[in-house]
């Protein structure tokens, strides 16, 4: 999946907000047993105001890109905290925090749902307002058996692309054309 546009930020991001929402989206997002985690400072998340959140989901100290496998904070090293859709988040601010883009990082899940998760626990709450459009391009494969034919070691897929819109006005966030197009080219 692809998106090629980013969305406008506005107010631009304060220096701290734009820290912490970077290093956010850089991590695996893991659940974490708070317990253990509040001994630990992170001072860039108190800077921004935030609590550790439901089994760690504000928590920004770990590795880059990292698994942790070693961390005894982690409770769970293939599931993110409740309300968090996926392990990857993958969306940044440009560095003068005027514009949000999705990475196109290699675990390309969640788009939409971390969108909405980011606006209604970052965004929103400190003020800030994302509007724009952001082209959307989805790769996927299916199996299309041959006619007539049971299974054969030369087995036929289609390669779709769905092309669409991701909009955001007012907070709410519209996906224009879903069923796009389709069906471009076959491929043994």
């Amino acid at each position: 999946m692809y998106l090629n546009g980013r969305f406008q930020i506005n107010p631009p991001l304060q220096s701290n907000h734009l820290g912490y929402l970077n290093i956010f989206s850089r991590i695996r997002h893991m659940k974490r047993d708070v317990k253990l985690l509040e001994n630990l400072r992170y001072p860039l998340r108190e800077a921004v105001g935030l609590p550790l959140g439901l089994e760690g989901a504000y928590y920004v100290a770990g590795e880059r890109f990292s698994y942790n496998y070693d961390d005894p904070t982690v409770t769970d090293h293939n599931d993110p905290p409740s309300g968090q859709p996926h392990l990857w988040c993958f969306w940044e601010a440009t560095g003068d925090g005027k514009f949000y883009f999705w990475t196109n990082g290699d675990k390309n899940y969640a788009h939409t749902g971390w969108l909405e998760y980011l606006i209604e626990h970052f965004f929103n709450p400190w003020h800030y307002k994302l509007s724009g459009r952001s082209e959307c391009e989805c790769h996927f494969c299916k199996y299309v058996p041959p006619k007539g034919d049971e299974y054969k070691e030369n087995e036929v897929n289609v390669r779709y692309i769905q092309k669409s819109e991701l909009i955001i006005k007012d907070d709410n966030i519209v996906i224009e054309n879903a069923l796009g197009t389709f069906k471009d080219e076959r491929f043994a």
